[in-house]
């Protein structure tokens, strides 16, 4: 993440489970991590992204809904992790 390298296809399980991901069935893909990081109450993954974790002012390479990437893919019938209860801002997966 720290190298803000967008990436899909990675073979791996869900955390604590022999359950494939989404990433491991090439279903789903990561957007510039470093300015969409994963937030989850206080904690942004990766930790250097803190100052993107705040959504209510566009920053370049965020990701947020209505601009062109999040059309790409919504558009597609791909789901967006800015949505979730812990946003995932930079993860798509359908």
């Amino acid at each position: 993440m720290s190298d803000n390298n967008t990436s899909s296809f990675c073979y791996r399980t869900i955390a604590g489970t022999n359950v494939v991901s989404n990433h491991g069935k090439g279903r789903a893909i990561d957007i510039n991590p470093l300015q969409n990081p994963q937030v989850s109450g206080n904690d942004v993954t990766p930790k250097v992204s803190t100052v993107y974790a705040d959504r209510s002012s566009t920053k370049f390479g965020m990701i947020k809904k209505g601009d062109d990437c999040y059309n790409a893919f919504v558009s597609r019938g791909w789901s967006w992790g800015g949505y979730w209860k812990n946003p995932d801002y930079q993860h798509f997966e359908k």
